[in-house]
């Protein structure tokens, strides 16, 4: 990518992310937002990388498709499908 194309780009992102934050799709992180990216970053690799891997082995119960399905069939009234466990 050349210098002309990287300076495109970032003014193409840079207009994107302002009209998302015009049309409040976009916000600012909260402070606990910034706290956890910080918590986040001050770790060791190999932390990370343990808890990523923790992460790509979860095994759902019901499986994270069965969530979305049911999700999208949630409409305002109805009793939410996927219940808290106790």
């Amino acid at each position: 990518m050349s210098a002309r194309e990287a300076i495109l780009k970032q003014t193409e992102e840079a207009q994107l992310l302002a009209d998302l934050r015009a049309a409040g799709m976009l916000a600012e992180p909260t402070p606990e937002m910034l706290a956890r990216v910080a918590a986040w970053d001050a770790l060791p690799e190999s932390e990370k990388q343990e808890a990523i891997e923790e992460l790509r082995n979860l095994k759902l119960d019901p499986p994270l498709s069965e969530i979305v399905i049911r999700a999208r069939e949630f409409r305002p009234g109805w009793e939410w499908i996927v219940e808290p466990r106790p």
